[in-house]
């Protein structure tokens, strides 16, 4: 077999497809082991959000934002409305969680999410509130080797002095994801 003009490393072996994965022009997939005979090992994912309009979040208490409808979930992460890593697969390697949450208007205030590991923050967004639009925050971690049964969730808090207020729940406003990257 030809060596191709830009590989320049003489010891280098022509790969398969088969071996290796699939290739595409703009990317390349590595090849994804099966569970059984449907279940990817990488790349575990899901998308959830909520599926009432609103979420009351009462003055100054901590409370666990509620996604109950699941977008897409490859590996049945989601479990009583959190994340659970799971025991089976590979999961070690690098994990994303997002949570986006917008809040209802409201001036007075702060507006505050927290990403939580079984029960503790690990990660927090901060924010004051707004007249104009609701207040959107973001919540990110990424996670090496995270350990199994570990369970992430959402909870918001605000201060607006006034009593509960509101989180715009629309799918495309308040949701919350996990991506097992590598």
């Amino acid at each position: 077999m030809a060596k191709h003009p830009l590989n320049t490393d003489p010891y280098a072996r022509p790969s398969s497809e088969a071996e290796y994965g699939t290739r595409h022009p703009a990317r390349y997939e590595a090849r994804q082991p099966k569970v059984g005979s449907t279940q990817s090992l990488l790349r575990m994912r899901a998308h959830v959000h909520g599926s009432a309009a609103t979420q009351s979040i009462p003055d100054n208490a901590a409370t666990d934002v509620v996604f109950d409808t699941v977008d897409f979930d490859t590996a049945g992460l989601l479990a009583s409305n959190q994340f659970i890593i799971p025991s089976t697969g590979k999961v070690t390697g690098a994990w994303l969680i997002h949570a986006h949450v917008t809040w209802a208007s409201a001036a007075a205030g702060l507006r505050e999410v927290d990403l939580l590991a079984n029960g503790s923050v690990v990660a927090s967004s901060l924010d004051v509130g707004g007249t104009t639009a609701g207040t959107s925050l973001d919540v990110t971690l990424l996670v090496n080797d995270p350990n199994t049964g570990t369970a992430y969730k959402v909870q918001a808090k605000q201060t607006s002095g006034g009593g509960a207020l509101n989180l715009d729940k629309a799918a495309s406003r308040t949701y919350f994801e996990i991506i097992h990257l590598w």
